[in-house]
């Protein structure tokens, strides 16, 4: 037995006394009576009695194997009737936990069995425990999709708790030394020294404070930092939690101190309309801060989506408060929650950061020493805001109250949509968006008719859709009812399906070793088992599938992402659809597009929708060797699409990125919206002219050709097979100023003037959009939220362009894309190209994707006719296009897989090179 009464914070000297009334707790967890803090003398007089309850103490626990038996006879009961949904994973969860924990915490498995016995003993006589643990910190368990292993949270019901009533929930992400029942205890009254959090991270705590909320804590994974599978955690603990517990939707908080501020932002901005506040402390409010300056594109776009400053608009409608110390001289740094004020402050939207004197322990001083609970008692969601702001980058977090983007254009490039309901009248302005999804049902709407603009064109007009939502697609002509991608059949980025690899981690994966190779399945099965507790660092309780190729079947495949490990011959599955991916094991080589690359542990990683099932991922990871294949286990936390490595790259393994001075992956990027690889194969590609390609001509000596203009062609151009080069020195030419360049367009009659819209991305000479037809030829642009933007010296060359056209009888084309600022190696970023989609005539469309037949082991010009008579009308229009010689470059389908749908023609400064592939 126990003494009646937990007076644990006076053998505690580091915990300091209550600034509560204390409340008396019997052993069942009920409170009993409240009394006033205790003296010197009351304390040495408890010792005394606690002493003469030694020997009790020392009673043999029960046996870990009468409760499994018990719980198993419970789980087997034909009438479950009088048990509440999640009470007996929640004990199984726990006695799983506490199988795990070992010698270290013996003291506090010998507790919580004996409590798991007391669960057992109310559970057999028809009562719910959980609901009779009014005013204690229990954990409860559920069945997570990202681990085998059952998950926990720790959770706190109010002393006088009543299931009639409704209640607000605060939900607390704890720090990088805690895990969530310890941090529960700290946030309700039991202070420890952070250097003490380990020897007392199963303690069994009494609240000291006893707020009339409901508060969890979940694990998080252990210190994932609250990403990835840390983030879906805190997703399903809300989930949980509100299935089990009343809870009001509208007085929602999530907060966090230290890691769990990173959290607090990271969570809070992703995701701010489920939350009515967010309490983020002592954190960094950005991973492009935290994990320092990216070392290449590739990388900054794949921080995007967790940009804290570009997401602070989603904060619009949440009560969001951040709390730091100016002392604070930890990774936390002052200066990063100093951005974040000045970012919200230019939005316009309320500063509610407090700042303290103080360092970065600043947990009490942000909870008011409990008192915060009062303050935020009045705090609630608006369900149905009028206005919305959205920006995101990833399908998992595109939602803010009754906006939703379900397609992002150049996935994962940031989006961007805000809208305003006025008398059933929405008015929304989107950027880089394809899809939307007005959530009607959520809206403060009216009955009757609906009509919804978007940038400045009516998209909808009509009744409320009985359905709850309204599906918007972009077009040529700008916004109208329909899905994005629906009638596609070809693979595309969308929602669940959009990469990066980091995306699967969110979902169920199960980790399959190749067996085919006698000699390599025990090294694969090794792999295979190290990466089925997941891939970031510092993990905790990830447990995930493991089985060998000859066990995978069609169920599974459509169940679960697989991760592939083995070289070609090793893995059944990866040889089935081995001729299906971007990315393939050649020899000793890796094939990426039309590089090949080879060195000492080469090997490459990737993410690509499962052949076999394609709503499904396949992970690969492979190589020419086992070294190689071994190596993908040795990446950082944040990756793209794909990446291959070699030795150098994973020699040391970096936590968060790739090092900028050592261990720089070989090639890494992300395949473009359609899965395939892009022109450049990757987004940082640094490529060379190799032996017996043409050398690099000579600059003009008084060029004004911006800095960074190459005047050279990439690696990829020289190394491709079949391409066409000429010398036009005739044709070489230098950007002129503005005013001659303008007046140039002025005189040819070229509708094109100088750009007046937001800031580019970078540097562009003489920035021009077009704006009307040339010589009677419309550009359409493919992507209704994005103007034809390009360079003043490439519009002054259209009418070549249109003089081609019309010899075809083309009426119109549709520009995929003009100016763009990635990947900076091409000539889009410059406004030097245009990627040219499809030809509209009289008698219907030309489409590259579907009309022009590719010809890639023969040159483009000089090769067998086309057999149809529009794929030979395309190729003809390519190659009066390469032999006009006012274009430097000239690509079609036959250059690489990135061009399978489109024409892209640039024109290159002091360069007297022409190009046709």
């Amino acid at each position: 037995m126990k003494p009646p009464y937990s007076f644990q914070h006076l053998l505690e000297p580091s915990r300091p006394a209550p600034m509560q009334t204390l409340r008396w707790r019997a052993l069942g967890g009920a409170p009993t009576r409240q009394m006033p803090p205790l003296g010197l003398w009351q304390g040495l007089a408890y010792l005394v009695l606690s002493l003469a309850w030694a020997p009790s103490l020392q009673a043999a626990p029960p046996s870990y194997d009468t409760l499994r038996s018990r719980l198993t006879a419970l789980e087997n009961a034909q009438d479950q009737s009088r048990i509440a949904p999640g009470t007996l994973t929640s004990v199984a969860y726990q006695l799983e936990l506490l199988e795990s924990l070992g010698p270290r915490y013996k003291q506090a498995s010998t507790t919580r069995l004996a409590r798991i016995e007391r669960v057992l003993n109310t559970l057999e006589q028809g009562r719910d425990p959980y609901q009779e643990a009014a005013g204690t910190i229990r954990l409860r368990g559920y069945h997570s999709v990202v681990s085998d292993h059952l998950q926990g949270y720790a959770i706190y019901l109010p002393p006088d708790y009543d299931p009639q009533r409704s209640y607000p929930l605060m939900v607390m992400l704890h720090g990088g030394s805690a895990n969530g029942n310890l941090f529960l205890g700290v946030v309700l009254g039991n202070n420890l020294s952070w250097k003490r959090y380990r020897e007392h991270l199963w303690d069994t705590f009494t609240p000291r404070w006893t707020p009339d909320w409901i508060i969890v804590a979940p694990d998080g994974f252990g210190h994932v930092m609250w990403r990835f599978m840390g983030e879906q955690d805190v997703l399903d603990v809300l989930q949980d939690v509100q299935a089990h517990y009343p809870i009001d939707p509208n007085r929602v908080v999530l907060g966090g101190l230290s890691n769990g501020g990173v959290g607090a932002y990271h969570i809070g901005m992703r995701h701010a309309s489920r939350f009515a506040a967010v309490m983020a402390i002592a954190g960094a409010p950005s991973w492009s801060q935290y994990a320092g300056a990216p070392a290449t594109a590739a990388v900054s776009r794949l921080l995007a989506p967790l940009n804290g400053l570009a997401l602070a608009p989603n904060t619009a409608n949440t009560d969001f408060r951040y709390y730091h110390g100016r002392k604070d001289g930890g990774p936390m740094k002052p200066r990063y929650v100093q951005a974040f004020s000045k970012r919200l402050q230019d939005l316009g939207i309320p500063d509610q950061g407090q700042w303290f004197d103080a360092g970065h322990d600043i947990l009490y001083l942000a909870h008011q020493r409990g008192k915060v609970y009062e303050t935020l008692a009045s705090v609630r969601r608006e369900p149905r805001p009028a206005a919305v702001r959205l920006v995101t980058a990833d399908y998992r977090a595109a939602r803010q109250a009754w906006l939703e983007v379900t397609s992002i254009s150049d996935y994962p490039n940031l989006a961007e949509a805000s809208g305003r309901w006025a008398h059933n009248a929405l008015t929304l302005h989107c950027s880089r968006v394809r899809g939307l999804r007005i959530h009607t049902n959520r809206a403060p709407l009216s009955p009757g008719t609906v009509q919804v603009t978007i940038n400045g064109q009516q998209a909808y007009s009509g009744p409320v859709p009985s359905s709850g939502y309204l599906d918007l697609i972009a077009t040529t002509r700008g916004f109208t009812t329909g899905q994005a991608n629906t009638d596609s059949p070809e693979l595309h980025k969308r929602p669940g399906l959009s990469g990066p690899i980091t995306d699967a981690y969110f979902d169920r994966m199960v980790h399959v070793y190749g067996t085919q190779n006698p000699k390599a399945r025990a090294r694969l099965e090794a792999l295979a088992k190290q990466g089925s507790h997941g891939w970031p660092l510092w993990l905790k309780r990830v447990q995930q599938p493991v089985i060998p190729d000859t066990a995978v079947t069609d169920e599974l495949m459509h169940t679960h992402h697989l991760v592939l490990y083995g070289r070609p011959g090793d893995n059944l599955i990866l040889d089935r659809i081995q001729d299906k991916l971007p990315i393939r094991v050649d020899g000793s080589e890796i094939e990426l597009g039309t590089a090949r690359l080879s060195g000492r542990g080469i090997g490459a990683k990737f993410i690509y929708p499962n052949p076999l099932a394609n709503e499904r991922y396949v992970i690969v990871q492979t190589g020419p060797t086992l070294a190689g294949v071994a190596g993908g286990q040795r990446l950082p936390d944040f990756l793209p699409d794909y990446v291959v490595y070699d030795e150098h790259t994973t020699r040391t393994r970096p936590r968060l990125l790739f090092n900028r001075k050592r261990g720089q992956p070989v090639r890494h990027g992300f395949f473009d919206d359609a899965w395939q690889l892009k022109p450049s194969g990757n987004d940082t590609d640094a490529a060379t002219t190799p032996a017996g390609q043409p050398p690099p001509p000579p600059k003009a000596p008084h060029s004004t050709a911006p800095a960074q203009a190459p005047t050279a062609p990439s690696g990829l151009r020289a190394r491709a097979n079949h391409g066409h080069w000429t010398l036009a020195p005739e044709h070489a030419w230098s950007p002129r100023p503005s005013p001659q360049c303008l007046a140039d367009l002025q005189r040819q009659h070229i509708p094109a003037y100088p750009y007046e819209g937001p800031p580019l991305g970078t540097h562009v000479h003489t920035p021009v959009e077009l704006q009307g037809p040339v010589e009677g030829v419309w550009f359409r642009s493919t992507h209704a939220d994005r103007a034809i933007v390009l360079a003043c010296e490439l519009a002054t060359r259209l009418p070549q362009l249109t003089r081609v056209l019309k010899r075809h009888g083309v009426r119109a084309v549709d520009v995929l894309s003009s100016y763009r600022a990635r990947p900076l190696k091409s000539f889009h970023t410059q406004g030097l190209a245009l990627d040219l989609l499809r030809f509209i005539r009289l008698d219907g469309a030309l489409s590259v994707l579907h009309d022009f037949q590719a010809t890639p082991q023969r040159p483009t010009c000089t090769g067998p006719a086309p057999s149809t008579e529009s794929a030979r009308t395309l190729r003809a229009i390519a190659c009066e296009l390469a032999a006009s010689q006012h274009f430097s470059t000239v690509l079609t389908p036959n250059y690489n897989r990135g061009h399978r749908d489109h024409f892209h023609i640039d024109a290159r400064p002091d360069d007297p090179r022409i190009y046709t592939r």
